[in-house]
């Protein structure tokens, strides 16, 4: 429906691809921590995940982001953790940031968090997009 919708020539698809899979899984383990904090200080960057992801850890992320090489780390390591709401009022999540990064952690969802959770999606989205804070 969405290709038709698009004008998109129809093609199968599929959301987890083992061929996609099998092209990146050399470079998989392959750590970029050496790139986030240019990113960070050039770019919005938008981190999140689902609050009930079985492949990555809310807190394991946080860890990681805190021993990140970045100038303003201890800045953001300050920075309070508060509630995130929907436009409803409806509590979505937590969210943390300092300068250009915000880290989102998304109530009642897992790994594919637009699945999950598509409203809460769509208004991280379109607040990341718009320049809208979290916090």
């Amino acid at each position: 429906e969405a290709q038709d919708f698009l004008g998109i020539p129809y093609q199968d698809y599929e959301d987890c691809s083992q061929d996609v899979s099998d092209d990146y899984f050399g470079d998989n383990t392959e750590s970029v921590a050496d790139l986030y904090p240019g990113l960070f200080d050039k770019l919005p960057v938008l981190l999140y995940q689902g609050q009930d992801d079985e492949n990555v850890s809310y807190e394991g992320s946080l860890n990681y982001i805190n021993a990140l090489n970045w100038t303003d780390i201890k800045n953001f390591r300050n920075a309070k953790r508060t509630v995130w709401k929907l436009a409803n009022g409806t509590t979505a999540g937590l969210v943390k940031g300092y300068g250009n990064l915000t880290f989102l952690l998304l109530y009642k969802c897992g790994h594919l968090v637009p699945a999950d959770q598509p409203q809460s999606a769509f208004e991280m989205i379109y607040k990341f997009l718009h320049s809208i804070p979290f916090y």
